[in-house]
């Protein structure tokens, strides 16, 4: 009798085992989701969302060209207006990149300089790197973003390139490549001194595992990432791994191979001048990252898978290129924790165009998509999502 019961307690203590297992897999199963929006009376098409503010829920929007920043309250409501052009003192050049709440005051970003303004719009400090860079700067994209740093709030910022002089084609490059520039306003003294030296400081790099330190020539890469805190979370946009560096000591703590569904990559030209002879040979259209966020203690990877080779040249070669090609390729998401995978569905919410940074509230900033509407909206609406369990 003994053994018997023994028997029967072990059966019950493995279909239990079994059953919390199950309700622990289910319970781990996330989506994004719609859960709020805000409505804008702004009378322009091409804005986004740079920043919203870690306290008040304020609201920074952007048009990069020509250079626009409107202050919103947390509802919407336009507070104030900055606008100019040129490249005096209270300007920002002629395109605003990225803004970001910093301090009392904001920070905004031009071409080649970050400058830090009051909320008035009174220019506090303007601040010009010690390098001049030739690189693509990618319009859209978050390009500033404040951290704690030990001494208090500093910035990064990513002008679309690494801080050297070689070009792609030498190996050079690749050992000199750095993730972000990391922006410390108190490296120096003054008021509104130029800083083109000592305070953009390099941070992150391409690890010795990377597949982009092989020797071989790759074009056209940039950095991907988002920040909270101490952390910088980033990926190369066409790279299959995930990094997450600690800013204060400039040490990867965590990495991860990026759990995709399908990605394309390309194994790079050969190193030296024949590399541009080799961009024109026929090849996959290789997947790309579009962003990478940090929220609610996860990490939301946006990308396009890419397209094989005769999928690619059949797309080019039809009509209604970018309709078509968007569709063979469209953007997809992951929610990711520890590298592994926690939502079932890839596609995006119904009505989301593109998705614009993650705040310290655990949304997720997104622009309607009004091609999908039966006329123009008079106001634009931005969506909040969040990472919520998928009960499906």
């Amino acid at each position: 009798m003994k053994t018997k019961h023994a028997s029967q307690w072990f059966q019950a203590t493995v279909v239990l085992f079994a059953f919390l297992c199950c309700q622990q897999s289910k319970s781990q199963s996330y989506k994004l989701e719609i859960v709020d929006s805000v409505q804008v009376d702004i009378l322009s098409s091409s804005v986004r969302i740079a920043d919203v503010h870690r306290e008040t829920g304020e609201i920074l929007v952007i048009q990069t060209s020509p250079p626009k920043l409107w202050l919103l309250s947390s509802k919407g409501e336009i507070k104030s207006t900055w606008q100019r052009k040129g490249l005096g003192p209270g300007a920002i050049g002629s395109s605003l990149l990225s803004a970001e709440f910093y301090g009392d005051g904001i920070a905004m970003m031009g071409s080649m300089r970050v400058k830090l303004f009051d909320r008035n719009f009174k220019l506090v400090k303007s601040m010009i790197p010690h390098y001049a860079s030739s690189h693509v700067i990618y319009e859209g994209d978050n390009h500033l973003i404040a951290f704690e740093g030990p001494n208090g709030q500093e910035l990064i910022s990513y002008f679309g390139g690494p801080q050297t002089e070689f070009p792609p084609t030498s190996r050079e490059f690749y050992n000199e490549f750095n993730i972000v520039d990391r922006l410390n306003p108190f490296g120096f003294k003054g008021e509104t001194a130029l800083a083109r030296d000592s305070v953009y400081k390099p941070a992150g790099k391409l690890s010795e595992g990377s597949r982009y330190k092989n020797d071989r020539t790759y074009f056209m890469l940039k950095s991907v990432f988002d920040a909270k805190n101490t952390q910088l979370y980033y990926a190369i946009n066409t790279d299959t791994v995930l990094y997450k560096l600690n800013l204060h000591t400039n040490k990867i703590e965590n990495r991860y191979k990026i759990p995709f569904d399908e990605f394309f990559v390309n194994d790079g030209l050969s190193l030296g001048k024949g590399a541009y002879d080799g961009q024109n040979k026929p090849k996959d259209r290789e997947g790309q990252i579009e962003r990478v966020f940090s929220a609610s203690g996860m990490e939301v990877v946006i990308y396009r898978s890419g397209l094989a080779l005769a999928e690619y040249q059949a797309v080019v070669t039809g009509s209604d290129f970018l309709k078509t090609y968007h569709r063979k390729n469209p953007a997809k998401y992951l929610i990711v924790k520890n590298g592994k995978r926690l939502n079932s569905e890839l596609q995006p919410p119904k009505g989301i165009r593109t998705f614009d940074m993650a705040d310290d509230f655990g949304y997720i900033w997104a622009h309607q998509n009004i091609s999908l509407l039966d006329e123009e909206p008079e106001l634009i609406t931005f969506y909040k999502l969040k990472i919520i369990p998928d009960e499906n």
